[in-house]
């Protein structure tokens, strides 16, 4: 998960050699089998586990991961900026823990980011400008009373210091 293999070519039908033949994956609570699956694509769940302390900034060196979720634990501390090295992170829920602190600005150059899920944290401060921040909604960042800025109703202006 700490590499991603430049070299290999793109899958075609022709030939198994970049998939792995099905896959059970197990999210919130619903089995889906999943056929013919690049095994490139790396995920890892850990929701709803229990999990207390902080997110390790190691993480953010699983640059491989398409999918991270973290969500329902009782985690706690800042999100590690690392976490805006996973170039290739696809979704990535870190919801629905006791994170605080600001989102890293480190996220808004995760342009492969599809799916952001912050809500119901503690998190405050301005929402990342740029890349895939325009395409999320207020639904990313509910119960986060102290974020402002798009697209949430509060505004995020910068004071100015002379």
């Amino acid at each position: 998960m700490r590499t991603i293999y430049q070299t290999m070519n793109a899958p075609s039908d022709e030939g198994d050699e970049h998939y792995q033949d099905s896959v059970a994956v197990v999210t919130k609570g619903l089995e889906l089998e999943v056929v013919r699956i690049l095994f490139l694509y790396t995920t890892i769940d850990f929701s709803n586990n229990k999990f207390e302390g902080h997110i390790p900034s190691i993480m953010g060196d699983l640059i491989a991961l398409r999918m991270l979720s973290l969500s329902h634990n009782g985690l706690q501390g800042h999100i590690p900026p690392s976490l805006g090295r996973l170039s290739s992170v696809e979704s990535l829920d870190l919801s629905g823990n006791h994170l605080v602190g600001e989102i890293p600005a480190q996220f808004a150059s995760l342009i492969s980011l599809a799916v952001l899920n912050l809500s119901y944290n503690h998190l405050e401060g301005c929402i990342p400008q740029g890349n895939q921040f325009h395409t999320f909604e207020n639904n990313s960042y509910v119960g986060n009373d102290g974020l402002r800025g798009f697209p949430l109703s509060k505004g995020c202006f910068r004071i100015r210091e002379n």
